[in-house]
C-alpha cells in the first residue's frame, strides 16, 4: 500500500506541475459561444512534412530518457522530484523523464531559439499564451499527434472532454496534448480584500468594466501610494469575442457569428478603449502602464482591483500565494474559449527521437492517478 501510495503521489505531483499553470494567466481574449470552439483560418505557410510513422525504441532494453521543457519558476527539488518518478515511469514504459524548467518571464523567448537550433528534445509545454500552439504548429516546431494518439494516447482521448482535443486542430491535425483542466473558462475582477473591508465597498453588483468606476474613485480619492486598477502593458478589457489566436485581432463574436471579424473596428473594441482611456487619464492606472513588462503588485499588496482568468478555489490559492486575502466576482459568464481549450498544452518536439515514448510518457500522465 505504501508502494502504491508513493507512485500515486509522483503522478500526481507531475500533473500539478502541469495545471498549476492555469491560474498564471492564460491569456485574456474574447469570448466564444458554446458551438465548436473557433478554429484558426487556413494558412498558405509551409507546413511539417509528413513523415513515416514513429517506431517505439523503448522495448524491454536500456529506458529512454525523454527531456521536457516546462514553464515556470525552476525549483531546487527538481531533479530528486523527477529522479523518483523516473523510477515509476521506468517501471511501467521504460522511459526516464528530466523536466527543465524556464522561467515564466523567459520561456516565451527561448522556447522559441531552443527549437529553431534543432536542439532535440521531446515534450514542451505550449499553449495560446506561451510558446504560441498555433503559431509553432505552422512552423514545424511540433509533430502532428493524430496516429500517435490512435496507437499510444487511447486513454488521452477517453480521458479529455472532446471538445479539448476538437479545439487543438489546426488545420485539421492535432499537435499537441491539451491538459485536462477545467474546460470554460471565466473573467473576474480581482481586489484587495483589506481595502474593500476599510471603505466598506461592495462588488456583488460589479461586472461590467464601466460598472468599476464607483469603487475605483473612492480608492483614487481616499488612498495614497496605490495602484487603483492595476496591470502592465498587455492588459486587455473583456469583449464578445472568440479570437482564433491570441496574437490576431480577429475573433467570432460571441453568440453565433457567421464570420470572423476586425475585432478593432466594432463598436465594443472602441467602447472599451474609450473606458480604458477615461481610467488612464483619471489616475486610476500606472502611470508608465503602456510600457511595462510585468507587474509586482500582487507581491507588494499596493493594489486595489484587476482583471484574471478564474478556476476552482482560485481565490483561495490566490489568498495563500500573497499572504493576504483576495476576492472576486464575475466579470462575464463561463464559456468554451478558443484560448482556454489550448490555454495549457504539452506538445511532442518535431526533434524529438522518441515519439513514441513521449505519447507513451504524456497517456501515463493523464490516465495513472491511482
Amino acid at each position: 500500500m505504501v508502494q502504491k501510495a508513493r507512485k500515486s503521489w509522483l503522478m500526481s505531483l507531475a500533473l500539478v506541475l502541469l495545471i498549476g499553470l492555469t491560474l498564471a494567466g492564460c491569456g485574456s481574449g474574447g469570448a466564444g459561444g458554446g458551438d465548436p470552439v473557433a478554429q484558426p483560418p487556413q494558412a498558405e505557410e509551409s507546413k511539417p512534412s509528413e513523415a513515416a510513422a514513429p517506431q517505439e525504441k523503448s522495448g524491454k532494453g536500456e529506458p529512454v530518457e525523454l527531456i521536457w521543457y516546462m514553464i515556470g519558476t525552476p525549483q531546487k527539488d527538481t531533479d530528486k522530484v523527477f529522479e523518483e518518478l523516473s523510477k515509476y515511469t521506468k517501471e511501467k514504459i521504460n522511459v526516464t523523464v528530466k523536466m527543465k524548467l524556464l522561467d515564466w518571464g523567459d520561456y516565451d523567448t527561448k522556447m522559441p531559439v531552443i527549437a529553431a537550433s534543432g536542439e532535440p528534445f521531446d515534450i514542451a509545454f505550449t499553449c495560446s499564451w506561451a510558446f504560441n500552439y498555433v503559431n509553432n504548429s505552422r512552423k514545424g516546431a511540433f509533430l502532428e499527434l493524430n496516429e500517435l494518439l490512435d496507437q499510444y494516447g487511447q486513454g488521452i482521448k477517453d480521458a479529455l472532454h472532446p471538445a479539448f482535443l476538437e479545439g487543438a486542430k489546426v488545420d485539421g491535425k492535432i499537435y499537441a496534448v491539451p491538459t485536462n483542466k477545467e474546460l470554460p473558462a471565466q473573467n473576474v475582477w480581482r481586489f484587495n480584500q483589506q481595502l474593500l473591508e476599510k471603505y466598506n465597498l461592495e462588488i456583488s453588483g460589479v461586472k461590467s468594466l464601466e460598472s468599476l468606476e464607483p469603487l475605483l474613485k473612492t480608492i483614487k480619492e481616499k488612498e495614497k501610494g496605490i495602484v487603483v486598477y492595476a496591470g502592465d502593458k498587455n492588459i486587455k478589457p473583456i469583449i464578445p469575442f472568440d479570437l482564433v489566436d491570441e496574437s490576431l485581432p480577429v475573433g467570432m463574436p460571441l453568440g453565433g457569428g457567421e464570420k470572423l471579424v476586425n475585432i478593432l473596428e466594432t463598436p465594443e473594441m472602441m467602447q472599451a478603449f474609450e473606458t480604458m482611456h477615461k481610467y488612464y487619464n483619471a489616475g486610476y492606472m500606472a502611470k508608465d502602464i503602456a510600457t511595462l513588462t510585468s507587474s509586482d503588485h500582487d507581491k507588494t499588496g499596493k493594489w486595489f482591483a484587476d482583471k484574471a482568468n478564474t478556476a476552482p478555489l482560485a481565490d483561495n490559492l490566490w489568498s495563500a500565494s500573497y499572504g493576504y486575502k483576495v476576492v472576486s466576482t464575475p466579470a462575464d459568464d463561463p464559456l468554451v474559449y478558443n484560448w482556454s481549450v489550448t490555454g495549457s498544452m504539452n506538445a511532442i518536439s518535431a526533434t524529438s527521437e522518441h515519439p513514441v515514448e513521449a505519447m507513451k510518457f504524456l497517456n501515463l500522465l493523464n490516465t495513472d492517478l491511482m
